[in-house]
């Protein structure tokens, strides 16, 4: 899972954990009569019960799909969706033929409806019931992998979103005609709040599809599309919110409000258009100078002997170079943009992945995992053993590191085989039944068996401080020093002391 879609389902976690609890607040304040609870605004209109229950319920719905998938859990989930889309369903139908199926007060008596002479207390606004019949048909569709379902489901998330917009903006710039909709009764405002997280959030399943594709983009046109929308809308709500207060105030006239609004929005749009497009050029100009620097540094790269690899500091492959792929197997296409993690051996990587992090707490040239055993897994699944040297790099305001992996197999094979056979050497050489030792050229002993000190009377320790000649009677001095000579020159192979 890429790190952008673990962030959109935190967020989406988060999300549909503020609605249940809002929805658990305003259940509490229909049982126990806390009046903030179900209206946060006195005086205006409530979150009825039903729309708490229903906030309730189809946040848990989504929350459900994001654990393991069984048979259980995925009708479960739909079985939730579906008892929400029955509930707004209803509700429509009794709007639409002035019919009462008697669920509106079915737990709850709304006696502040019924004090204010509201001809149907207790019920949803017709816009709430709309809503939430569109999230009950997303929750029941929104396991589906057909692209046209999803784009269908993203588009009723959308209407979702505009409809409780619509009627946040009634709230903020104070007119009921807004946030009453045109229909039978008005949107709570902390309903609307909800609508607008749990319809946003959850485009997020699906993030590259419809109007949502637009702000999560990488690319310029995206990064825009971010930059402008935000101030765009603020700047037109609080340009809204002076026009409102004029024409309460007549203090000037429709005409002029109309033509100084527009004027207005004119020139603001024009220096927001302005300040962005000189920070998105900004911004090309930093990339046309970082896919510079990546070109001469994978030039760099190719140059080298060895297999490397650059990455950034959550371990993602940035570039390789042509020696990994003829030692690992993967071609460039491949490896770029996976984790470093594919490259080392399974067992092994929650270890290495410590290792990294350590290196960027204080980055330095060094060699990884000094004097430990590392290895790298080749895309065929074999394993080699080799030695890793990092070094990090500054590019664009950021850290990266650069590793180079050689491939010590072979070496590591005959050192292998040169132990096993010292070890060996070691054995033989103790246990022989004959006298065995290693003389320098100057005839010093440097290692003697058991058996020499049997023959020649001395011990270990006192051999060790002496020379060949020491040990050997005047008689045979020249005798022996003659034979050591051949030995040294290689004209004997051995020499049996007797």
């Amino acid at each position: 899972m890429s790190q952008n879609s673990i962030l959109y389902k935190r967020q989406i976690q988060v999300s549909n954990g503020i609605v249940i609890t809002i929805g658990f607040l305003a259940l509490s304040g229909w049982a126990f009569d806390i009046s903030v609870f179900k209206s946060i605004i006195p005086d205006y209109s409530s979150m009825k019960f039903n729309t708490a229950l229903s906030f309730v319920l189809i946040s848990t719905s989504i929350c459900l799909q994001f654990f393991d998938s069984n048979k259980k859990r995925i009708l479960l989930w739909k079985v939730i969706g579906l008892v929400v889309l029955v509930i707004s369903t209803l509700t429509l139908f009794q709007a639409v033929f002035n019919f009462d199926f008697k669920i509106d007060q079915l737990f709850y008596t709304d006696l502040d409806g019924i004090r204010k002479q509201n001809p149907y207390p207790g019920r949803m606004s017709s816009a709430t019931a709309l809503c939430f019949g569109l999230m009950g048909l997303f929750s029941l569709s929104m396991g589906s992998k057909n692209k046209t379902v999803q784009a269908l489901l993203q588009i009723l998330l959308h209407i979702v979103t505009l409809t409780s917009f619509i009627a946040i903006v009634g709230y903020l710039l104070g007119v009921p005609s807004f946030y009453k909709l045109s229909f039978i009764t008005s949107m709570a405002i902390h309903t609307s709040f909800c609508f607008i997280l749990i319809s946003l959030s959850s485009s997020l399943i699906h993030p590259t599809i419809g109007l949502t594709g637009l702000f999560t983009g990488t690319r310029i046109g995206n990064i825009m599309a971010r930059k402008l929308f935000i101030q765009i809308v603020f700047v037109v709500l609080v340009l809204a919110y002076i026009r409102v207060i004029t024409v309460r105030l007549e203090t000037v006239s429709v005409e002029f409000g109309i033509a100084l609004f527009a004027l207005s929005f004119i020139l603001t749009s024009l220096f927001l258009i302005w300040r962005t497009a000189k920070a998105v050029n900004l911004i090309d100009h930093q990339k046309e100078q970082f896919e510079s620097s990546l070109s001469q540094i994978s030039l760099i790269l190719d140059s080298t002997p060895d297999p490397m690899i650059v990455s950034d500091e959550k371990g993602i492959i940035l570039l390789s170079n042509k020696q990994l792929e003829l030692v690992f197997g993967y071609t460039k296409d491949e490896i770029i943009g996976q984790k470093i993690e594919t490259l080392v051996p399974s067992r092994i990587r929650g270890k290495h992945e410590n290792l990294r992090d350590n290196f960027f707490k204080s980055p330095q040239t060094r060699a990884m995992g000094s004097g430990q055993d590392l290895y790298a897994v080749k895309k065929n699944g074999d394993e080699l053993s080799v030695e890793i040297s990092l070094s990090p790099i500054k590019l664009s305001g950021k850290t990266w590191v650069s590793a180079a992996i050689r491939d010590v197999s072979e070496r590591k094979q005959k050192e292998e085989k040169l132990r096993i056979s010292e070890e060996s050497f070691r054995g033989n050489f103790e246990n022989a039944a004959i006298g065995m030792a290693l003389l320098d050229e100057n005839g010093k002993w440097l290692k003697v068996n058991t058996k020499v000190c049997e023959i020649v009377g001395y011990t270990q320790e006192e051999l060790l401080e002496l020379t060949f000649l020491d040990i050997t009677h005047p008689d045979d001095l020249n005798t022996d020093l003659e034979l050591l000579h051949e030995l040294i020159e290689g004209k004997r192979d051995h020499y049996q002391m007797e």
